[in-house]
């Protein structure tokens, strides 16, 4: 090769370099992550999440409503919202950073499960001022795929996954309903369809009012059921209107004195007719029927003096 051959192919090298140098895409690293929604956790008023479609039933939904600074799940006849189960789902949500799509033609967003009719969760984020539609769709290693609507772009976000979203409304409530320091109560009364019987515990000992002379109490299985009866935890709120096939007013209550930090407190609850393995219940403390798993208070239900006493009695 002779010397302007050399010369030649040297120039042609550089400006191949300076062409590609040129038109090669910036690193996508180099690309800072932004906000995917426009919104503080502040702003919003109303979250409704829709789960995947599909089957035979509806899909579950919930929606969830601030209300004077208190969130409630409206889905749910209003149910007072855990504030801190909401204020993650909203953190979660509004802290979504996004770079490069992974997807920008409309023929992937089935396959990546954004589409409008086949998607994971379908959120409806709204404030006071503007509505904002994301589709979100589970993908690999703890990431998701998510799309807002009216828009082609796909992105990918790692860092939680599809079902960290919950459609569920248990999911943002306190499910339970109703709870007592089982130490702190000095009288107990049960009426059921057995009869009726009040224990006490204002001395040493649990003991049986108005039982037959003599009696004694196995103290072990006393403190058990009181344990059962002090604290109330909810399947799902059943409403605030009491309906007659609710069958709290022939049911069994359950009605107790505590010690307080400065008084005595008192509270009383019915518990109502089985449906479908779960029972109606209502505190006169609250303004919600619910409905709690059955078995759970079957011993309560059909509770006797006899279960109490000690064995030989």
């Amino acid at each position: 090769m002779t010397g302007s051959q050399k010369l030649l192919t040297g120039l042609l090298v550089v400006q191949a370099i300076l062409a590609v140098s040129l038109w090669w895409p910036a690193k996508q690293s180099q690309v800072e992550p932004r906000p995917f929604l426009d919104i503080t956790p502040e702003q919003a008023t109303s979250v409704t999440i829709t789960g995947s479609p599909g089957g035979d039933s509806p899909p579950d939904s919930v929606h969830l409503v601030r209300k004077d600074d208190q969130w409630v799940v409206e889905s749910s006849f209003g149910y007072p919202a855990d504030k801190t189960r909401v204020d993650e789902l909203l953190d979660k949500l509004t802290g979504i950073r996004v770079k490069h799509p992974i997807a920008t033609k409309t023929t992937s967003h089935t396959q990546l499960k954004v589409g409008e009719q086949e998607y994971g969760k379908r959120v409806v984020l709204e404030t006071t001022d503007s509505v904002s539609e994301v589709f979100i769709g589970a993908a690999a290693s703890n990431s998701v795929n998510v799309r807002l609507s009216g828009e082609d772009q796909v992105y990918r976000v790692r860092g939680f996954s599809e079902w960290s979203i919950s459609d569920r409304p248990q999911r943002y409530m306190d499910t339970v309903y109703l709870e007592q320091d089982p130490d702190s109560i000095e009288v107990l009364t049960i009426e059921n369809s057995a009869g009726s019987f009040t224990l006490d515990h204002s001395q040493d000992e649990w003991v049986l009012l108005d039982g037959p002379e003599g009696s004694r109490l196995d103290q072990d299985e006393v403190q058990r059921f009181v344990k059962k009866v002090a604290k109330v935890r909810m399947r799902e709120p059943a409403g605030r209107e009491v309906l007659p096939e609710y069958g709290l007013d022939k049911g069994t209550t359950v009605q107790w004195t505590a010690t307080g930090e400065d008084s005595t407190v008192g509270a009383s609850y019915r518990i109502g007719a089985e449906d479908d393995g779960k029972v109606y219940i209502k505190s006169e403390d609250s303004p919600f029927v619910i409905k709690a798993t059955a078995s759970s208070f079957k011993a309560v239900t059909e509770a006797r003096v006899a279960d109490f006493l000690e064995s030989g009695q």
